[in-house]
């Protein structure tokens, strides 16, 4: 396919192109389709977590293997290789938001007959705790980001290193997720 659609590109840093919207919609997709299949599966006769479980690791460990294969087809050394493209986070997602969802999971018997308050808020009653979890963690990640000094990095920096401003943050590529990503994972993951 030698072609190259410059619209489907990624944009240089300060921009955006059609490109840069498909990792957030994969996501949020995924994230919606979640529940509906938690729903259908534990809704099924002699279904268990445990099974369910299983299937949700299983698919991980397949996303993720298959992102480490696909980023080394051009034969990459293996002290090179990028442990977290993006398929591997997309597979660390959703291994992480399905068994949230798997575990918090419970039915709500609602009287459709009944339409009282609780029956136009179901859904926020049924989700408190997964609203609870997810905002502690969403403040986690804000504190680390834009409260935790990185040496040579200013609080708050996300940006590309040394593709921006001249080269002044030049080792300081992803701010601190880039540095716990190097910290957890070695030099190579970036």
């Amino acid at each position: 396919f030698g072609v190259r659609f410059r619209y489907l590109q990624h944009a240089s840093w300060h921009g955006i192109n059609i490109a840069g919207f498909v990792f957030p919609w994969f996501i949020w997709i995924m994230g919606f389709s979640i529940p509906l299949a938690t729903h259908s599966l534990l809704s099924k006769p002699n279904a268990s977590r445990w099974s369910i479980f299983y299937r949700i690791t299983i698919r991980s460990i397949k996303m993720f293997l298959i992102g480490i294969v696909y980023g080394s087809r051009y034969g990459v050394k293996l002290d090179e290789l990028r442990i977290f493209g993006v398929l591997q986070r997309i597979a660390c997602c959703y291994f992480l938001v399905a068994t949230l969802e798997l575990i918090l999971y419970h039915k709500i018997d609602l009287d459709s007959t009944k339409k009282n308050l609780r029956y136009y808020f179901y859904d926020l009653i049924w989700s408190w705790a997964h609203m609870v979890v997810i905002g502690l963690v969403v403040f986690v990640w804000f504190m680390l980001t834009y409260f935790v000094q990185i040496e040579g990095c200013p609080k708050g920096y996300m940006g590309p290193g040394g593709l921006e401003h001249h080269g002044m943050f030049y080792n300081c590529t992803g701010g601190v997720a880039g540095y716990f990503d190097i910290l957890i994972l070695g030099k190579y993951v970036l």
